[in-house]
């Protein structure tokens, strides 16, 4: 067959072929990448790309990325996701002190647990009072999932006169306390933290404010992080990618690509606006990038 003219379809060689490579049958091998270079330009990017790897065929593989990278479309969602297996991950932590809060005793006051829907119903429940569990440290309230840092956060976050003075918290700071916040329902602690974190959260990370506005539930903090992503000069790294997920990363790169794909330079006007435009423009081409974002099923706000 080999030595022949087979009438076999690209998907049966490539079948063919990865089981030559898994059981070391080389000459067959060789044969078959043989037959299949004379065949494979004909056949879509995606396969050739699967191919290439499955069955550890070097020179099969920038050819197919360079197609994919000439044409006019970017990649659909169904292309990303099957380009690769990443998973969203979670961001990172910078802080070393960042380990069990069950490990830790904290000491709050009880007017401030009074705040909270979710503390108002564990003191009035019947178990907390008969086993005096919040009474003493041999009885401290359990407090499972949480970390050592965002506990911290949330303390110095309701000590900081955050409504009227100018607190000295960071980003990461005020997002942890928010995020238990939110959880706990302390309604008037989590208004008064998104109030500050308004003004100054457009100096902040991307990632960090797209994590914290789908974590505590602040709609308002997320579009505006991705259009950051979409008008910055650099693309996204492999680490970022990944963390994102391939979804959302794809759909970035679809936005990107879109302002880029007339070889337009991003540049802000002497006012502050920015755009696309070409070598010598006066003006920046304004380009509506939250409507191409809105536009984007992955980049829409969980529901």
């Amino acid at each position: 067959c080999l030595d022949g003219d087979p009438e076999l379809k690209f998907a049966q060689w490539t079948a063919a072929l990865h089981l030559a490579t898994t059981w070391s049958f080389d000459d067959i091998r060789e044969k078959i990448i043989a037959q299949v270079d004379e065949m494979i330009s004909a056949e879509a990017p995606l396969d050739r790309i699967d191919a290439s790897l499955k069955c550890r065929v070097e020179k099969w593989l920038h050819p197919a990325y360079v197609i994919l990278c000439k044409r006019e479309r970017g990649l659909s969602d169904a292309e990303a996701e099957s380009l690769s297996n990443c998973r969203t991950a979670p961001m990172p932590s910078k802080d070393a002190d960042f380990g069990d809060a069950s490990y830790l005793i904290f000491l709050i006051p009880l007017r401030l647990l009074q705040q909270s829907q979710y503390f108002r119903d564990m003191i009035g429940a019947a178990n907390t009072g008969s086993e005096g569990e919040g009474k003493s440290d041999e009885h401290p309230i359990r407090l499972d999932g949480i970390s050592a840092f965002e506990m911290r956060s949330f303390l110095k976050a309701v000590d900081s006169p955050f409504i009227y003075g100018d607190p000295k918290l960071v980003f990461r700071e005020w997002g942890a306390a928010l995020h238990l916040a939110t959880m706990w329902n302390f309604e008037e602690i989590r208004k008064g933290i998104i109030t500050t974190v308004d003004k100054t959260i457009s100096s902040a990370n991307p990632f960090e404010r797209i994590e914290v506005s789908i974590k505590c539930q602040v709609e308002k903090w997320l579009h505006p992080a991705y259009e950051a992503l979409c008008t910055r000069a650099e693309t996204l790294s492999d680490p970022q990618a990944e963390w994102l997920g391939i979804r959302r990363s794809a759909a970035i790169w679809r936005i990107r690509e879109r302002c880029f794909s007339d070889q337009l330079t991003f540049y802000r006007s002497k006012d502050g606006r920015k755009g696309f435009g070409r070598q010598g423009d006066s003006e920046p081409r304004p380009t509506n990038f939250r409507a191409l974002i809105e536009g984007e099923e992955a980049l829409k706000f969980p529901s």
